[in-house]
């Protein structure tokens, strides 16, 4: 009687087989965690414009941060970045970061975003930065992918821009989600990130 056995081809035909799967199988988990980093980043945003919205129809102009720097993956800065500069935590994206509550906001930080009553439930890997200003102040500049500018280069009346930024996978490259009052879009950039 003969013996039955694999190959050695057959081995490495299925180890070959074995090995694509699994990296089709992590590009499609990759993608997943990282479309649900941008809904979070989404959802927060759209709060932030309902918000700025209310405000507006209350007072007449929207409200700007105290800081009133805008952050972007030009410029990365944990203290210009809420929840980051509540909490401490460092650039945003390493980690998950709860917004701290009323009585838990002491930094300077806080007013604007406790003022504006935007809120999250959950932590957070984004940081979220608002400027605002009236016709007689300039847009920020901010270029998002291939585009120079998003906005025309003077606007009547007041406006708003907001950011999330974070680098969800620790290489080094952040997102920008952006969101303003001038369309009803929410622009991305380095949007694999």
């Amino acid at each position: 009687m003969r013996a039955r056995g694999f190959t050695l081809i057959e081995m490495m035909v299925t180890v070959s087989i074995v090995g694509i799967l699994a990296v089709v199988a992590y590009e499609g988990y990759h993608k997943y965690v990282t479309s649900s980093h941008a809904l979070e980043a989404n959802a927060i945003l759209s709060g932030i414009k309902n918000r700025q919205e209310n405000y507006k129809a209350e007072t007449g102009a929207y409200l700007t941060d105290q800081q009133n720097v805008l952050v972007a993956n030009q410029s990365v800065s944990a203290t210009n970045l809420f929840p980051m500069c509540a909490t401490n935590t460092g650039l945003p994206g390493r980690e998950k970061v709860m917004w701290p509550s009323g009585a838990d906001c002491s930094a300077s930080c806080c007013p604007p975003w406790l003022k504006l009553k935007v809120n999250t439930t959950a932590p957070t890997f984004y940081g979220f930065s608002f400027v605002a200003g009236n016709g007689n102040t300039g847009l920020p500049a901010i270029s998002m992918g291939s585009n120079a500018s998003l906005w025309p280069a003077s606007v009547v009346g007041p406006w708003f821009v907001a950011t999330g930024v974070a680098d969800t996978d620790g290489n080094g490259v952040y997102t920008t989600s952006m969101i303003s009052s001038l369309d009803n879009e929410i622009h991305v950039d380095q949007e694999n990130e």
